[in-house]
């Protein structure tokens, strides 16, 4: 196997590992935003309603901080290793030019969890 297949597949699986990553800190965020409500609710204090912006915050962050490397692997694979016999990120760039151009489309969804979950935090 050529040195230019082996970083491909190994930017790829990073690709693919880093996707998983995401999926898990949303769970875990998921669960732990449960968890915190279920506790501020039962609480007198209203500041306890605060609490759960010490989940959202946090996760955000891990969440755009793996986002941008999974950015900046599909734009080295883009740039250094797409020609003939790998084109992934090409495939995956026209399908997305081909997609309407609609508000929601353009706003990112990684940002929909926690602008919800805000929302019903501070209601």
């Amino acid at each position: 196997m050529s040195k230019t297949k082996e970083e491909y597949l190994m930017l790829r699986d990073e690709i693919s590992n880093l996707s998983n990553m995401e999926n898990n800190i949303m769970n875990y965020f998921y669960i732990s935003i449960v968890a915190t409500m279920a506790f501020c609710l039962t609480q007198q204090e209203t500041i306890f309603m605060l609490l759960p912006y010490l989940i959202i915050i946090p996760a955000y962050k891990l969440i755009i901080s793996k986002i941008r490397r999974i950015y900046k692997a599909g734009a080295y694979l883009y740039v250094f290793h797409e020609g003939e016999s790998f084109n992934w990120e090409r495939r995956s760039q026209k399908f997305m030019h081909k997609l309407p151009k609609k508000f929601l489309n353009r706003m990112q969804t990684f940002n929909y969890p926690f602008l919800l979950t805000s929302i019903i935090v501070f209601k």
